[in-house]
């Protein structure tokens, strides 16, 4: 315990109240996410791995693949389940425990369905963290720094995706089944650290307002406050704090006001845009491309990693100009983008590659593309990543976030989550059969899917940048007045908005 608190300069048993160290302890959750999604490719194309496991069906790969994703589907339900009985750090803290046992069931694998079994509990620890993480920012951070926290610790997944896939690549160097052992083992360390820096965090003021601790609520915002406050003289714009009154009527609003069609139909179009544009194929089965278009041996590992190099570091860009921008536009324009690329790929390997015998007994594999027209496919899916790294990485949740209200609700959340990770589910479960029949058309079929999702984002999507919280109700209460209108469509967005003066409480409900 002595080196936690050292590093982070905490005290026993007293949550920080400073952002700085909150985002580090909530990135090191996205390292652990990020981790299990590159954890498992480099193996299934592995002589020593499909040998071992008597060479896995496309139908056995896509499960292998999909059943972290079922386990986030899965996750996403639990958190519903219990997010009004435990506290957000408490779901944090048992999502650990939850991790651990996946990895540790892992580490002991003889069969597919127990690597199956230990990929599906790991996703459930996925799937509650990519709900809690985006309420746990939505609740606890300023708003003109949601943005900028979630590109963080998407930027820190990312970093795990690379250093995952080069640890699966210097694993195979043993050569029996000690090596994906010993990475999906190597799994367990960040969910430690995570467990222990989880300690400190402070629970959320919005969990306790709903469970009636009004006075606990109200002193966390205003030492979260207070802290930022200091560290900020010069920002223009503090952090607000909420009156007692707003947070009495917080708690109403999330326990009595009935759920919101349109807001959460808005964000499942959103999550299902992320899922459509295809980019869990392209980094899920990119050694699979890799294969199609003939690049041997390390070189098409280390092929398979520039996706993953390219997504961390296009990921460092969101942060400079997340909250500045308008969240419409930057959606809009890389899904547009996005999906040319993938009706391009699959012009590509329609016109430039031809049916095989399956490639090294690989039943997905029946479809090669000549060497000219696998570096254009290659490069093509280099543009995607960073493009989807600039856009969609990680705008669409803080949308989200935006859309559902600034409390956010955790239950709506949910919901829209749920539907995300069982479409991902669905979409990797069949990557490998849709290779096998669909061949080059089924990039077109992402492609055609994605541009279509776009233009009704384009149409009847608000934008949401710089809005209140009373505004942002004032698009879906049905009383919308021409201003309205304009700030809709994302015309009045620019306009600076008024600071309302900001008032501090201390515990006792007494002014400062």
């Amino acid at each position: 315990m002595l080196f936690p608190k050292k590093l982070l300069g905490l005290k026993d048993e007293q949550p920080t109240y400073n952002l700085r160290k909150i985002t580090f302890i909530l990135a090191i959750a996205g390292f652990t996410m990020g981790s299990e999604i590159t954890s498992l490719p480099v193996f299934l194309v592995s002589p020593n791995f499909v040998r071992y496991f008597n060479y896995p069906s496309p139908l056995q790969q896509g499960f292998l693949m999909s059943s972290t994703i079922f386990g986030g589907f899965t996750g996403c339900i639990l958190y519903g389940m219990m997010t009004k009985k435990f506290g957000r750090v408490g779901i944090l803290q048992m999502g650990t425990i939850i991790w651990l046992s996946g990895s540790l069931l892992a580490t002991g694998v003889f069969d597919l369905w127990m690597i199956i079994l230990s990929r599906w509990v790991k996703g459930i620890t996925m799937g509650m963290y990519s709900i809690l993480l985006v309420v746990y920012t939505g609740e606890l951070f300023p708003n003109d720094r949601r943005g900028k926290i979630m590109a963080i610790i998407h930027l820190s997944s990312s970093s795990a995706m690379l250093f995952m896939h080069y640890l699966s690549v210097f694993s195979l160097s043993i050569r029996s089944h000690y090596s994906f052992r010993l990475v999906w083992g190597i799994e367990t360390i960040p969910a430690i650290f995570l467990y222990v820096f989880s300690i400190w965090l402070p629970e959320s003021p919005q969990w306790l307002t709903i469970n009636g601790s009004y006075a606990k609520a109200q002193f966390i915002q205003n030492e979260i406050a207070i802290n930022y406050n200091e560290k900020h003289k010069n920002n223009r714009k503090p952090i607000p704090i909420m009156s007692k009154l707003d947070l009495v009527d917080l708690h109403s609003e999330d326990t009595g006001k009935k759920l919101e069609w349109r807001r959460v139909l808005m964000s499942i179009i959103l999550q299902l845009l992320v899922q459509f544009t295809g980019i869990n194929i392209i980094l899920y089965y990119i050694t699979y491309l890799c294969e199609m278009i003939g690049i041997p041996g390390r070189i098409k590992f280390l092929t398979a990693s520039i996706p993953y190099f390219i997504n961390m570091v296009v990921s460092i860009f969101p942060i400079t100009f997340i909250d500045k921008v308008s969240r419409k536009f930057v959606i809009t324009i890389g899904s547009v983008l996005l999906s040319l690329i993938m009706i391009s790929i699959s012009i590509v390997m329609k016109f430039m590659g031809h049916e095989v015998d399956p490639i090294n007994g690989n039943e997905s594999l029946i479809w090669s593309v000549n060497k000219q027209g696998g570096g254009i496919i290659i490069g093509f899916c280099f543009i995607f990543v960073a493009i989807f790294a600039l856009t969609l990485s990680c705008i669409p949740w803080v949308y989200t976030n935006e859309i559902l209200g600034i409390g956010v609700k955790s239950r709506r959340m949910s919901y829209v989550m749920s539907i995300g990770w069982l479409s991902n589910f669905i979409i990797t479960l069949l990557g490998p059969i849709m290779m096998t029949y669909l061949k080059w058309a089924t990039f077109l079929l992402f492609g055609i899917v994605t541009f279509s999702i776009s233009v009704l984002i384009l149409i009847i999507f608000p934008d949401t940048r710089n809005l209140s919280r009373e505004e942002i109700d004032k698009l879906f209460d049905g009383k919308k007045s021409i201003d309205d209108l304009f700030c809709a469509a994302g015309v009045n967005n620019s306009k600076e908005k008024s600071i309302e003066p900001i008032i501090l409480y201390r515990e006792d409900g007494e002014e400062i």
